[in-house]
């Protein structure tokens, strides 16, 4: 029919800092309530504001322990497979990065962007793949994230 075909899913913000005051302006009034700074987050896989499907994945980020649960639409995202995109704006024509990458839930090792061909690999717990999760980041459109709740941990 012509209509670009999106993706809606449910996605995890891990929240480092602001506290639930934060999450609530946040949840109430959009991302765009987020600092600047935090917005702009010159991470690994591009500059923007990083998303996981992923809980427990959010969860080793949200050094506030709140994560913020939101629906995202995604059109053209771009996948990334290696670290030269640190810092750097989203590709043209893509609303988004996309990295999948291996499972540290403790970050002690640095998230790097797996090989599409890693993608299914050997697993520790004899299952044959290896614990995966996927990074997506937005640079300025988030009219594309509906924030849906807060989840605050222990």
């Amino acid at each position: 029919t012509g209509d670009p075909e999106y993706q809606v899913l449910t996605v995890y913000h891990g929240l480092g800092s602001g506290g639930m005051e934060l999450a609530k302006q946040i949840c109430e009034e959009g991302l765009c309530k987020l600092p600047e700074d935090k917005r702009r987050n010159k991470g690994w896989f591009g500059n923007g504001i990083y998303f996981t499907p992923d809980l427990d994945y959010a969860r080793a980020y949200a050094h506030s322990k709140i994560v913020i649960v939101c629906n995202l639409s995604l059109f053209q995202p771009y996948p990334v497979t290696d670290l030269s995109f640190n810092g750097k704006v989203i590709e043209d024509a893509c609303d988004a990065h996309l990295a999948i990458v291996k499972h540290d839930p403790t970050l002690t090792t640095p998230t790097v962007p797996c090989d599409p061909s890693d993608w299914i690999g050997e697993g520790g717990d004899g299952s044959g793949k290896t614990e995966m999760s996927t990074e997506i980041v937005l640079e300025s459109n988030v009219e594309h994230v509906l924030p849906r709740a807060i989840l605050q941990f222990p």
